[in-house]
């Protein structure tokens, strides 16, 4: 809400001044508050794994946000998927012979640590990724302002804020698997809700899955940090809240992507397919991704291709959601004490620097 009542008045420009005002009053909260902690095995940061990651997370999601528009045979997406994979392979070799790696590789043979990370990034696609195009669809199509588009998504953010607050702490004395595995399935049961939109629907058609996502939102978001802590030794703690993170962080820009292309997809599927043929449909559906509505295209083609698009982004964001619990709940069904030590012989606790 926040950002539509500062892009309706100031601008879209003006959401990146937020963080400036909450940062500082973050930094002056942790200076008065946290204790200052070093971890006496850290000697230096792993610089060409950190080099290495970020080529490989950028050149792939390059790859997605390229491959639909230009092909996935032009030189610049397969030079991008070549640089994404040989960025990988190094890291990955770069790590292995590391003393002190950005991220050591031996915790993924815990598979309680595997099973929260992967429940971060699921989370992040499935809750959030979507949420781009749903505005769109708001704004473009069913006619509201940024602000009363804020105000349609309000349903969310307070019911997770409100889970969040009142079952944090009876969620935290669970077994892990059950907020994150049935948090993730409540979002994916909640995106599934959201897909029911046709020509005719407006912002209400929206909230019911709003709603029922931000409840799985509220059973995830307090249980991540603990649940990924909880599975690594006392000393790789900073080391696994920078994974998780880093893979929330990816989830929600692979997301974006990937579902920007089920976007494109069905409204091109859409355009084609209506019996008010349209001369170019893929022209037709980049100019709707990209929120502009081609001249000379029917207002009822374009709501009903519209809200098809989204359908089918909405269910791929459900069904995302639904395949992550599932997954989840196979990997932290074992306890996360009861893993081996990733790394035994090493007599040196392992930096945090991810």
């Amino acid at each position: 809400m926040a950002g539509g009542l500062l892009t309706e008045y100031l601008g879209w420009r003006s959401v990146f001044l937020v963080n400036l005002p909450l940062a500082l009053a973050g930094g002056v909260l942790a200076r008065r508050t946290l204790t200052e902690s070093r971890d006496p095995g850290a000697r230096r940061l792993d610089l060409p794994g950190a080099a290495a990651f970020t080529v490989a997370a950028g050149a792939a999601v390059l790859v997605l946000i390229r491959g639909g528009s230009d092909g996935w045979t032009s030189p610049a997406v397969l030079g991008a998927g070549a640089a994404a994979a040989i960025a990988l392979t190094v890291f990955l070799l770069v790590e292995r012979r590391s003393p002190e790696p950005l991220l050591d590789l031996a915790l993924f043979r815990r598979p309680a640590f595997t099973g929260v990370l992967l429940c971060g990034a699921v989370y992040s696609a499935a809750a959030f990724s979507a949420l781009p195009y749903t505005s769109l669809w708001l704004q473009s199509v069913v006619g509201l302002g940024p602000m009363a588009t804020g105000l349609t998504l309000l349903p969310m953010s307070a019911t997770a804020f409100t889970v969040s607050a009142l079952a944090g702490r009876r969620l935290a004395g669970l077994p892990t698997a059950v907020p994150l595995a049935g948090g993730l399935a409540v979002i994916g049961l909640g995106g599934l809700l959201q897909a029911v939109l046709d020509g005719s629907s407006g912002w209400p058609a929206l909230l019911p899955g709003l709603a029922l996502t931000g409840l799985g939102v509220g059973a995830v978001s307090p249980i991540l940090a603990s649940g990924a802590m909880a599975a690594v030794p006392p000393e790789r703690g900073g080391m696994a809240g920078g994974a998780l993170n880093t893979f929330r962080q990816l989830g929600q820009a692979f997301g974006i992507a990937v579902f920007g292309l089920v976007l494109h997809r069905g409204l091109r599927g859409a355009l084609a397919g209506h019996p008010a043929a349209v001369a170019d449909p893929e022209a037709a559906a980049s100019a709707l991704s990209a929120g502009r509505s081609p001249a000379g295209l029917p207002g009822e083609l374009l709501r009903t291709a519209f809200a098809t698009a989204l359908n089918h982004t909405l269910l791929a964001a459900g069904l995302t959601a639904l395949a992550g619990a599932a997954l989840v709940a196979v990997l932290l069904r074992r306890r996360p004490e009861a893993a081996p030590d990733p790394a035994p012989a090493r007599g040196r606790t392992a930096p945090s620097n991810l």
